[in-house]
């Protein structure tokens, strides 16, 4: 602190003096209570001491190895190796085969089945016109082939007596066709036979109108019927006719003339012969007897093969039941099967009571006798 001086007064040193003495005073007091007042701190607590030993950090992971894709390899085109024509097969020996005791099975069946009484269905008849020849194949084969002679049906025939056909028969079927059910039409088939010949007939009608015409005429001998012409007409169109020469053993038709061999029958006079055959030699319509021949129709030849079946079914003709045995003829043609099945009741001459006809589209034309009538 500075004490502004007087002017013209002396320095105050006396009470200066005062100061000082007051504050020495004071320091000697407070330094004398400082020397009687003990501070006692605590003990300090013990410290453990934890030696921290520092792990060292895991090494880091190896870096994943870069895999370079390798470039695709360059597309090779080879040129194709050209077929190679196999070599011919060798060829194969045969031998002559002797022929075994009748009954002896024919090889399997060809030919064209057709509906309504042995004929052939409107839509069949039709394209008969233009359609060419197709070739056929068998239905199915099992076993061994065999070659085998065929059975001369008709030579049985005469050596049992020749045929015991009545002298004049009307047969009346009822006819359905599986894609028109609710059409019913009627089939009247007509037989008679005179001195040396015979005369066959049949017209299938349906809705007032003739759908389908048959007529075979010819000779009856100690072999059966010999067909000498064949006439078919449906719908429309016009009569077509083949004409059988059988000193020739050809048959004319309207465009060309074809070569047969055998006891040949037509469309129509099959059913006959079958009737014929059976009524003389019944032992002889076993399971599994096959009996086979030739069947002119409009404007080719064709086998027909029938089977003897198992079983006999009943059936019912008017209010009589009776017994029958099937045959049933099935033949293959592009893979399409087709079949023709006879019903035959021994009890009524062998008559068939019942036609079932099968295209080869699964069209079927199903016959059933509803009564004969003796002429």
């Amino acid at each position: 602190m500075t004490l502004p001086l007087a002017r013209g007064a002396g320095f105050p040193w006396g009470r200066v003096a005062l100061v000082l003495a007051i504050v020495l005073a004071a320091h000697a007091l407070a330094l004398s209570l400082a020397q009687r007042t003990v501070v006692t701190f605590p003990p300090a607590p013990d410290i453990t001491v934890l030696d921290a030993v520092l792990l060292a950090p895991p090494p880091p992971p190896p870096p994943a190895p870069v895999v370079q894709a390798k470039p695709p390899a360059p597309r090779i085109v080879r040129p194709r190796p050209k077929p190679v024509a196999p070599p011919p097969p060798p060829p194969i020996a045969t031998a002559p085969v002797e022929a075994p005791p009748p009954p002896v099975e024919l090889p399997t069946d060809r030919g064209v089945d057709e509906p309504l009484h042995g004929a052939p269905s409107p839509s069949e008849a039709a394209a008969a016109d233009v359609a060419p020849p197709v070739a056929e194949t068998p239905a199915a084969v099992t076993g061994e082939a065999k070659a085998e002679a065929p059975f001369d049906w008709a030579g049985a025939l005469a050596a049992a007596g020749g045929p015991a056909l009545a002298g004049g028969v009307r047969y009346v079927y009822r006819t359905r066709m599986s894609r028109l059910s609710i059409v019913s039409a009627t089939t009247t088939t007509t037989w008679s036979r005179g001195e040396g010949g015979y005369e066959a007939r049949l017209e299938a009608e349906a809705i007032g109108r003739t759908i389908l015409r048959l007529e075979s005429r010819g000779t009856l001998g100690a072999r059966g019927l010999e067909p000498l012409r064949y006439g078919q007409k449906s719908l429309n169109r016009p009569e077509r006719v083949a004409a059988i020469d059988r000193a020739a053993q050809k048959v004319q038709f309207a465009t060309r003339e074809l070569p047969f061999a055998g006891a040949l029958q037509d469309r129509l006079s099959f059913q006959f012969q079958l009737m014929a055959i059976a009524q003389r030699m019944p032992e002889r319509i076993t399971a599994g007897t096959r009996i086979a021949f030739p069947v002119a129709g409009p404007d080719d030849i064709e086998e027909y093969l029938f089977v003897v079946e198992g079983e006999r079914e009943q059936y019912t003709v008017g209010e009589r039941t009776v017994d029958t045995v099937r045959l049933k003829r099935q033949r293959e043609r592009g893979g399409r099967i087709a079949r023709i099945e006879v019903w035959m009741a021994p009890e009524l001459q062998w008559a068939p009571v019942r036609l079932r006809f099968t295209e080869a589209d699964g069209t079927t034309w199903d016959n059933q006798l509803q009564s004969l009538e003796a002429l």
